[in-house]
């Protein structure tokens, strides 16, 4: 039963495709006990793409779905928010911004 620490909750994720059990590897705890489930079955990642307009890798698609899961109970559930930065370089400068 793989339990990830992510944002001090841990977080139980049985992932499905290589792309999620890899990026996740760096969260894995020996916790025995977890806070929610965030994993994504078969059937939700063919839903998903099936709506998707264009191709989209179930890969892909599980990531999508598993991130979208832990976004939506730390919203709900845990007082959280998201704030969003990035920086760039560009011309010798860089530059930082927040949304």
């Amino acid at each position: 039963m793989p339990i990830y620490k992510i944002a001090e909750l841990n977080i139980l994720i049985k992932p499905i495709y290589s792309l999620v059990k890899n990026r996740l590897e760096p969260y894995l705890t020996e916790a025995e006990s977890f806070d929610f489930d965030a994993s994504a079955d078969e059937e939700a990642v063919a839903a998903f793409c099936k709506r998707c307009r264009y191709e989209y890798p179930p890969e892909a698609a599980e990531s999508t779905l598993v991130l979208t899961a832990i976004c939506n109970r730390i919203l709900e559930s845990y007082n959280g928010f998201f704030f969003h930065s990035s920086c760039l370089a560009m011309d010798n400068e860089g530059y930082m911004f927040t949304a």
